[in-house]
């Protein structure tokens, strides 16, 4: 009788310890999944910062890069007007002539002139022809 009472108890304590031991294993895993939760929210919402912030990025890098483009086209359309305005129709336009050998290539110094049979001056308003001592 003794050896019963005592394998009931032993009997009622392993259930309890069963029960207990079931209790807080459901409680931790209610506390593990909450926990899982709260990770997946904050990394979603990293995740979403993450991709506002490269949005962003992208967007003001293309700004800039449109920048610099437009920065360079002016600068060559300035550059373009610039050596227009120091062309040769525009040295024409100052007062000054082209002087030319018979092929139509430019003539610089007057030692070059004197060898040619030939010259062609260009002024702002027409050409001449000249023939010159070498004659």
């Amino acid at each position: 009788l003794l050896l019963s009472a005592a394998e009931n108890k032993l009997e009622h304590g392993m259930r309890w310890i069963e029960s207990k031991s079931l209790s807080i294993l459901s409680d931790a895993e209610n506390r593990a999944d909450k926990e899982w939760e709260k990770v997946l929210f904050q990394a979603d919402r990293r995740i979403d910062d993450a991709e506002r912030e490269t949005g962003f990025y992208y967007r003001r890098l293309f700004e800039l890069g449109q920048q610099k483009i437009d920065d360079a086209a002016n600068r060559a359309e300035s550059l373009a007007r610039e050596i227009l305005g120091v062309g040769p129709q525009a040295t024409l336009r100052r007062g000054f002539a082209i002087v030319r050998d018979e092929n139509g290539e430019p003539v610089v110094t007057a030692a070059q002139a004197v060898q040619e049979a030939s010259l062609n001056i260009e002024f702002r308003d027409g050409t001449i022809d000249v023939k010159t001592a070498a004659n």
